[in-house]
């Protein structure tokens, strides 16, 4: 059974489903319509091999957009990340993408229960067309299921994960950087800002988490980077995870005041580890975790973790790593220090 409007909602409500950005006009009486992202990919090779890994080469559309050739196939990322904890979602083409000879996907556009992440397009046209960034692209439709998964099937599809999509986050997020007027790094170096240094995308540090809430939410002060200034959040709960048979362990905060209210399922995840001062920056990296009422096993990826402003700009003011989030372990992924 294809979910409504009314239960989309129902279900975001409860924290099974996730839409983020969600924006209320976006969603019809059956499905969500679903964006294209700021960055595609095409292969450098004239010829794929299909037992090796093809070289790509990542394209920024611009405002005046891009025109996509036939013969040529374009790898996407949508804008929209989501979640369905409990049903099956699918991804289709909108009607007004295929008259213009708009394929997006070259495969089934079906996700497993679990699914967490963006979705990446296979695009293809019949013939020359513009396209630009934001654009709508596609419609998200969720499935409901006649009974519910094993606990196994759940927990294998938690982390389901693609070096490709990382890679489009990635291009995204240093176009964002170079240009948007909300960019950390000072006006006069994003003309000659590159991009960031990252590890190379590792599926050696994707666990899968388990997370358990503490009975009682204490509220805590984290000291940031300024000396008068601290942060209120509330102690959430831990992760449990294994890195090469160590048991391993990172304390889960919770938003309080506006940035709770206007996320209210986002949890922060700081944390220090071995390469601190040497390879990444001193003072430890953070993680966003989006929080769904009673899912018990998180996707923890490291490939995602994501340097303090204050990195880019001293005036910026960080919550410093709390002690019992040092791992006593070298985690080689996400973003490497920053030097200009």
């Amino acid at each position: 059974m294809i979910l409504s409007d009314s239960q989309i909602l129902e279900e975001i409500r409860k924290g099974t489903i996730v839409i983020d950005p969600f924006r209320p006009e976006c969603l019809g009486s059956n499905s969500y319509d679903v964006h294209l992202g700021k960055v595609l990919a095409v292969y450098e090779d004239e010829i794929l091999d299909a037992k090796v890994p093809p070289k790509v080469r990542y394209i920024e559309i611009p405002p005046e957009g891009l025109v996509l050739q036939p013969d040529e196939l374009y790898l996407g990322v949508t804008e929209e990340y989501t979640e369905t904890h409990c049903h099956v979602p699918f991804l289709e083409g909108k009607s007004s993408v295929g008259r213009l000879g708009i394929d997006i996907h070259a495969t089934a556009g079906k996700g497993d229960v679990g699914f967490c992440n963006t979705w990446t397009l296979e695009i293809s046209v019949r013939k020359p067309v513009r396209v630009y960034a934001g654009i709508g692209i596609g419609m998200f439709l969720i499935v409901g299921l006649v009974s519910r998964c094993s606990s196994a099937s759940e927990d294998q599809s938690i982390c389901s994960w693609n070096a490709d999509t990382l890679r489009a986050e990635r291009q995204a997020k240093d176009a964002w950087l170079r240009s948007s007027s909300g960019s950390p790094i000072p006006r006069e170096q994003r003309m000659t800002f590159t991009g960031l240094s990252y590890y190379p995308p590792n599926p050696a540090f994707v666990f899968r988490a388990r997370l358990e809430i503490f009975p009682d939410l204490d509220t805590v002060i984290l000291l940031t980077t300024y000396q008068n200034d601290v942060r209120k959040m509330l102690r959430f709960g831990k992760l449990h995870f294994e890195y090469q048979g160590q048991p391993l362990e990172l304390t889960v905060y919770q938003y309080t005041g506006k940035t709770a209210e206007r996320f209210p399922y986002l949890l922060f995840v700081p944390f220090k580890d071995a390469t601190n001062g040497k390879e990444t920056y001193e003072g430890g990296r953070y993680l966003d975790l989006k929080y769904s009422p009673g899912q018990q096993w998180y996707c923890l990826d490291f490939n995602r973790a994501y340097n303090p402003y204050c990195v880019y700009d001293d005036q910026y003011s960080c919550p410093l790593v709390p002690e019992e989030n040092v791992l006593n372990v070298a985690i080689r992924a996400g973003e490497k220090n920053w030097k200009y």
